[in-house]
Order: C-alpha cells, then sequence, then structure tokens
C-alpha cells in the first residue's frame, strides 16, 4: 500500500474522482467473440425498420483493466443515409452517417465495472427510428478478486447494528468513537454498510489513529475539492504536493465520505471490491489492491451480522371470512430467508408461530376479533419485530331461512313472485338467484341483489329457483331450491269438436277453452313426473274423463273443494297426480253431464 500521504487521497496520482473514460480502443488482433442476442424494436411509422446488435471482445489490457469491443449494428430496411449514435452506460460515444449495410465501433468495456449498458439508435432518411440494446461482453475480463465480503455492496442496509459499531470503534481506541452513534446513523441514512465503512476507516488510518486523518479528521483521507466545502471543509496541505480536507468533526468527514461513495456507485463502482480498486487508481486484482482490499476485509469479517431485518409491510383485509389472506414484505442488509407467523384470539395466548419462505399466506380462523403476526429472519439468525395485524373475522356463513315460490303458476298474466329470507350471525348484506329449466338443465349464471323478492314470468315447463344469501365478508349460504311449474296455456291444444276458445282478461294468459259435446277429447303427449289441470269450475260445468296412459278418472268440475260450487272460480287446479319419470299419454273427453255438459280447460302444467 502507498503511504498515507498518496494512498490517503483516495485516487492515484494525477487522476480525478470522475466517471471512467469510454471510448479510446487499446486492442490488438482479435481474440475472442460473442454475439449479442438481436434486439428488435418496431419504428412508430412505417416503413418499419430493425436494428441487430453484434460484438466481439478485442483484447484485455491490464495496465488500464479495460478490454475493448468491436460493437456492430445492423440495420434491416432503413432507407440510406442513416444517422446512428452509440452509447455506453447512457453517455454516447460514437455517432455519425452510414449509407452502408452496418457500421462498427470501438468501446472500451471498464472492467471494474460490473455491467455496462450499450445502446445504438437508428435513423433513416425515411424518419423512421430503432433502438438496438445489449450489455459489453465481460469474457475477456479477469474475475474480481475472491475474497470474503468482496462482492458486497458499498451502498447497502447495515450489517451491525449501532452497538457493534460502537463497540468497534472503541475496541481500536478511535478518536471518533464520541461523534460513534452521529457517524452510524449518517452512514445509514446515506444507504452506506457501516461495516464497510469501518473496513475502509481501518484501512486508511488504522481507524484514525494514524497518518493526516489525525489531524483532518478525514474519514477516508479524501483529497479536497471544492464540493466538501458543503461539509465544512478547508484544504489541507502536507507538503507534498497533495491537498487533503480537513474537517471541524469526524462526523462532518463521514458525510462527505458517505456523499462520495453515492457517486462512486452512480459512476458503476458497486462493490467493495471495484470501489477499493477505484480509490486507490488501480485496478482489481493488483498486488497493491488485494492489499488494501484484505485490510478492508478483514475488518469486515470480523464484524458481527447483527442488523435485524425489517418488516416493510402487512396487509390483511379488516374484516374477513374464515380464509384470511395475507401478505408481507420484509427487507435486510444481506437478504431476508424466512419469515414466522402467528396469531391469537383477542387477548388470549399467541400461536406457536409457523415457519414460511413465502410472502403471502392463507390461515383459517373461527368468529372473533384476531391479531395476526409476521416477522423476518436473515442467514444469520437476526429476526425483526413482530409486525402484526388485527381482523375481525366472520366464519359463519348465512342461514336460507326460507323461499317462497308458487307450485304452479296460475296468475291470469303468467307472472309469480318469489320471495325469500336468510338469518346470519352478524348480517345479510345480499343475495344471488339463478334458474334452470328441467331437473337435468344447466344453471344460469347468478344474478345478484339485495332485495328479498322477485316477479318472474318463465315459458311454459318446469323451472328451478335457486337462492342463497352472502354475509358482509363474502360467507355464502348453501343454495336454497324450489320448483316453479309454469303452465301451457289452452292454445296449445283443441278437442275434436264442438269447442269455443274464450278471451278475457281473468283467464290464464286472456283465453279459455269451453266444450260441451259429450265424447269430444283433447290429447297430448308430455315427459314429467306430475300433471296438473287448470281450468273453471262452478255450477254451470260438468264432468270430465282424463286418461293418464290408458287409466281412466272421472273429475266434477261443478264441485269445489268436494262441494258443490256456488259460483264460478277460474284458473283453478281441477286435476293433479304424480308419477313415474318419462313419457305419459294424456286425453280428456267431455264426459255429457246432463244440464251442465260443458267443460272449460284453461292450461296444463306438466312437472319434470
Amino acid at each position: 500500500m502507498m503511504p498515507a500521504s498518496v494512498a490517503a487521497a483516495g485516487l492515484a496520482p494525477n487522476s480525478t474522482e470522475s466517471a471512467p473514460p469510454a471510448g479510446e480502443a487499446t486492442g490488438t488482433l482479435l481474440s475472442s467473440s460473442r454475439s449479442l442476442d438481436p434486439i428488435v424494436l418496431i419504428a412508430a411509422v412505417p416503413p418499419v425498420i430493425t436494428v441487430a446488435l453484434d460484438q466481439h471482445a478485442l483484447s484485455y489490457d491490464s495496465t488500464t483493466n479495460t478490454a475493448p469491443i468491436a460493437v456492430t449494428a445492423t440495420p434491416t430496411s432503413a432507407v440510406a443515409p442513416w444517422q446512428y449514435a452509440f452509447a455506453v452506460r447512457g453517455t454516447i460515444v460514437g455517432s455519425g452517417s452510414s449509407n452502408d449495410s452496418s457500421v462498427t465501433v470501438t468501446l472500451v468495456n471498464n472492467c471494474s465495472i460490473t455491467s455496462q449498458s450499450v445502446t445504438v439508435s437508428i435513423t433513416d432518411a425515411a424518419g423512421s427510428t430503432a433502438i438496438g440494446a445489449g450489455t459489453l461482453d465481460r469474457s475477456l475480463c479477469p474475475p474480481p478478486p475472491n475474497v470474503p465480503h468482496a462482492s458486497d455492496h458499498i451502498l447497502a442496509g447495515p450489517t451491525l447494528t449501532e452497538n457493534s459499531f460502537i463497540d468497534r470503534l472503541q475496541a481500536v481506541s478511535s478518536p471518533a468513537l464520541n461523534e460513534g452513534r452521529a457517524i452510524y446513523r449518517a452512514l445509514t441514512a446515506a444507504g452506506v454498510n457501516p461495516a464497510f465503512a469501518l473496513g475502509m476507516f481501518h484501512a486508511e488510518s488504522h481507524s484514525g489513529t494514524l497518518g493526516y486523518a489525525v489531524t483532518t479528521r478525514n474519514w477516508g483521507n479524501i483529497l479536497y475539492y471544492s464540493w466538501e466545502a458543503a461539509y465544512g471543509a478547508v484544504p489541507y496541505s502536507p507538503g507534498h504536493g497533495y491537498t487533503y480536507a480537513r474537517y471541524p468533526t469526524w462526523l462532518a468527514g463521514a458525510e462527505a465520505y458517505a456523499s462520495l461513495l453515492d457517486r462512486y456507485d452512480g459512476w458503476g463502482y458497486l462493490t467493495v471490491s471495484s470501489a477499493s480498486a477505484h480509490w486507490l487508481g488501480t485496478i482489481e486484482g493488483s498486488a497493491r489492491q488485494l492489499t488494501y482490499l484484505n485490510n478492508i476485509t478483514s475488518v469486515m469479517s470480523i464484524l458481527p451480522d447483527d442488523a435485524v431485518p425489517s418488516m416493510v409491510s402487512l396487509t390483511s383485509p379488516a374484516r374477513s371470512g374464515a380464509n384470511v389472506a395475507m401478505k408481507w414484505t420484509a427487507k435486510d442488509n444481506v437478504g431476508v430467508v424466512g419469515y414466522q407467523v402467528r396469531v391469537r384470539k383477542g387477548t388470549g395466548a399467541w400461536s406457536v408461530p409457523e415457519a414460511t419462505t413465502q410472502t403471502d399466506r392463507v390461515v383459517t380462523l373461527t368468529s372473533g376479533v384476531w391479531t395476526v403476526g409476521v416477522r423476518a429472519t436473515d442467514a444469520a439468525a437476526n429476526w425483526s419485530s413482530w409486525r402484526s395485524a388485527t381482523v375481525a373475522v366472520d366464519a359463519e356463513a348465512p342461514t336460507m331461512v326460507n323461499l317462497v315460490t308458487p307450485s304452479v303458476v296460475r296468475s291470469a298474466n303468467g307472472v309469480f313472485t318469489a320471495s325469500w329470507n336468510a338469518s346470519d350471525n352478524v348480517g345479510v348484506s345480499g343475495y344471488q338467484w339463478r334458474l334452470r329449466r328441467n331437473a337435468d338443465g344447466s344453471w344460469s349464471g347468478a344474478y345478484g341483489t339485495t332485495a328479498r323478492s322477485r316477479d318472474l314470468r318463465l315459458p311454459a315447463g318446469p323451472w328451478y329457483l335457486g337462492v342463497r344469501a352472502r354475509d358482509a365478508v363474502g360467507n355464502w349460504s348453501d343454495w336454497r331450491v324450489s320448483r316453479v311449474v309454469v303452465p301451457v296455456d289452452d292454445r296449445s291444444f283443441a278437442f275434436s269438436s264442438r269447442a269455443a276458445r274464450l278471451t278475457g282478461s281473468v283467464f290464464y294468459r286472456g283465453t279459455l277453452t269451453i266444450s260441451s259435446r259429450a265424447g269430444a277429447s283433447m290429447s297430448t303427449t308430455f315427459s314429467g313426473v306430475a300433471l296438473y289441470v287448470i281450468g273453471t269450475s262452478g255450477p254451470a260445468y260438468g264432468r270430465m274423463r282424463i286418461t293418464i296412459d290408458g287409466i281412466s278418472s272421472f273429475v266434477d268440475t261443478g264441485t269445489y273443494r268436494g262441494s258443490r260450487a256456488t259460483m264460478t272460480r277460474n284458473r283453478v287446479i281441477l286435476f293433479s297426480t304424480g308419477l313415474s319419470a318419462g313419457s305419459h299419454r294424456l286425453t280428456i273427453t267431455v264426459a255429457g253431464t246432463t244440464s251442465r255438459p260443458a267443460i272449460a280447460i284453461d292450461a296444463l302444467a306438466f312437472a319434470g
């Protein structure tokens, strides 16, 4: 390592603290090649042009730690002449105009920077544009030193606690000890891992007890630049050609040091290894850099990883059904490796924590107010504090109390009302209803409503209405189902002779068929498990014979509920019977009752 008078600068002699240059190539003969996957972007307007990027690593220069790359851009469908601009990490490093099928430029890959983006933008003579993008080839770059913490990021969460930071300063009798807590907080606020800062502080000045740092209170022995005046720095020249920054306090020096590391991160020197190499003004892997790097990482390796992860978020619904969905996030300086989840009801005891590596979980709970807690752990078994959320759980589904519908629709207009009701331990918030035709039919989609009744008018046939209830957290009751038979009105059949069709608002769907000729009949075939004959009863009406599958029975329509009718009643169920499932043959015949021969049929209902 160079003496403090040189190393203290954090830079090589005659170097400057600026982004590494890009553009100058120092390679010789082509030594290896690799092609980027072509990246194709469609131009905004026709004609469509695309551009492919290929690159070839030329050589490696150990003096500058660079590997020049020949990058070729090949457009398709471009109208010549086309303009091009190459950029590395967003900075244009080559541009021009070409009539050729492709153009090649040599770009400098700084091997100290882990990943350098390269882009080329193409604009042709017709104004169409395309962009190709990739990452500079690192195949000729030597790997970074493989020592503990070399690949750690300089900007990272703390790996040690404030107390451990103080313990380290105390152990090396650092003059910065009295300001240690403020320094720790300033470093972590700036995103600098305090463990790296301690390693560099020790490598530069044995933690502030040697060299110019004793006088300058300069955490990283930084050369003086005008931007440091904002931290109270003044020039300090020990007489060997270099001017350092002298700070009023160790805290000010550490704050300026953190600001410089932030610039390093922006320049692409992200890791402990690459940042320390650039700090010295040398290349990664050189003997000088390895000595300095080992001084830093040896301190980092003996420091504890006792900084706990932190829970960033825990989300759960304020109210939920039995299945409570939770999500959470946490962060750690190195990485979160797992979590524990626990629950408790009211003020009761916590459950045994369950381990998981997932960031979400569905927990099944009983009704009541519950608290759920989650905490995170890192690879060093440091645990975050518990983060908690409260959820009111309603695990009980509503119960359908009733569903009322007519078994057979007999209203004059064919409209019927279905009504329902449900109960819940907290409260019913809504319902869904659905329909299907026939027992083996498919259900319709479910329709939501907050009403407890609905008027329906459906085509003829057997229908099934299902209703279920929902509470505020989404618990659903079982479906309750009721069968409704919608009749076929009398216009769908006719008597063999001497029949008349009447119209009127009191008849089912406005019509009624009357026949008074003895022996006149009507027949139909149907499938179902029940039959209903609907018509008019009254003192003027007589008997009819109903024959089903060859078996007959007589019905006197001049009676009502077992007694002689004293008045005319419309849309009465004159006859009903249950049947075995299957196809049936029905015949209704006028019996020809003396003095009251007529029968009046309004509708037939077949239940499936």
